[in-house]
């Protein structure tokens, strides 16, 4: 009987979760064969999780005397 009732707050995040995909994805889809473009505001959304949250918090450090330097990107040995 307990284990039956730990599926209520799961289902209460999960279903609009999985109704939001799905309505999207229906969106997205209309909109490719349409247009042939993806939407850019659906591929903008984000959640504010914890993770994001603490990044945004962080500070950048900067230590005196090192250059970031950008390297290339690497190369598949193809013919030269």
């Amino acid at each position: 009987m307990v284990t039956w009732l730990l599926i209520v707050p799961h289902a209460l995040i999960l279903l609009p979760l999985w109704i939001g995909f799905w309505l999207l994805s229906l969106v997205a889809l209309v909109a490719i064969m349409v247009t042939g473009w993806y939407p850019r505001w659906i591929f903008d959304l984000t959640w504010p999780g914890p993770a994001r949250v603490a990044a945004d918090k962080v500070p950048v450090h900067h230590l005196p005397g090192i250059r970031r330097v950008r390297q290339r990107p690497p190369t598949h040995g193809g013919p030269a």
